[in-house]
């Protein structure tokens, strides 16, 4: 394309990027109003409909996330190629996101409810980030098929009899010693990539910077045993309860879409969404306002 045609193009592209992010900062706003007018309350006190709560995670199904092999139950892998363009030029485009992951219970001084993260925004500690060249993993992403390890948790001898205070969360390696590998590449319900929008546009995406070859960058994030989670979802009717105590479940709802897992307390969330909201209004604001200047300047009409 030529240097005229970037001309157009670019501020084109900037112009409907900027109108996107603006109407999605609106909609980040509205959430954020939402949850800071929800109040965090204990699990045994939830009716049904749209809650806020807050607790340690537990479980006793783990499984082992793809890239550093931390016992988690749910994982967000952000995989990005090192691409050229025409004039070559590297830089990181997006490849793929991969999601999945197992049900858990969040627990508080007053009970614990099952969570269904699948469809949730997930806020969670970055746990690594390594880049390599492409591999079995890859190239499974790139496909669709990738699927998770499963492992049991398994406490140490020496912990199991202590009663006072919380349990200690244990670090990645001492987690890794004390479990056990059950199941290899066990199929469960693929989580599509969760920003892609639809499958075509996934599919389309993934081809438009090739295959499973060549060099990436891949950012792991982990919701781990024992670290404190404020959850705003819905709670419903769980259709599988193991017992009585296993009668409802957090996860989206299908009238209400906030479903929202984060690391932070409700302070730092509500926070973090404000802070959020408004970079994507000003910020969307003022990219459409530039681009629209130099498009009115190329046609002569500023």
């Amino acid at each position: 394309m030529s240097s005229d045609g970037d001309s157009v193009l670019y501020p084109t592209i900037g112009f409907g990027a900027g109108i996107y992010l603006f109407i999605k900062g609106f909609r980040e706003f509205r959430r954020y109003r939402l949850m800071a007018d929800t109040p965090v309350i204990p699990i045994r006190s939830m009716a049904m409909g749209l809650v806020e709560i807050y607790g340690t995670a537990r479980g006793e199904q783990l499984v082992l996330s793809p890239v550093s092999h931390t016992p988690c139950f749910w994982y967000r892998v952000e995989i990005q190629k090192r691409t050229k363009d025409s004039k070559g030029r590297e830089s990181w485009s997006h490849f793929g996101t991969d999601v999945n992951g197992i049900d858990f219970y969040l627990e508080d001084a007053t009970a614990k409810v099952r969570v269904n993260p699948s469809q949730a925004e997930l806020d969670l500690k970055q746990q690594c980030q390594v880049e390599r060249y492409g591999d079995t993993y890859t190239e499974r992403v790139a496909a669709g098929t990738a699927v998770p390890h499963f492992v049991a948790a398994k406490l140490p001898p020496a912990a199991a009899p202590a009663a006072a205070g919380p349990p200690r969360a244990l670090s990645s390696d001492e987690a890794r010693q004390e479990t056990e590998l059950l199941r290899p590449e066990m199929p469960l319900e693929r989580r599509a990539q969760q920003s892609a929008g639809t499958k075509a546009l996934s599919i389309f995406r993934r081809l438009s910077v090739g295959g499973g070859s060549g060099r990436f960058r891949l950012t792991e994030y982990c919701a781990v045993p024992g670290q404190p989670y404020h959850i705003s979802g819905t709670c419903a009717e769980n259709p599988h309860p193991r017992d009585e105590n296993d009668r409802n479940i957090i996860q989206k709802g299908e009238n209400e879409p906030t479903f929202h897992i984060s690391w932070r307390t409700e302070e730092e969330v509500e926070k973090y969404l404000r802070r959020r909201s408004l970079k994507y209004i000003f910020g969307g604001a003022a990219l459409s306002v530039v681009c629209l200047g130099i498009l009115l300047n190329e046609f002569g009409l500023l």
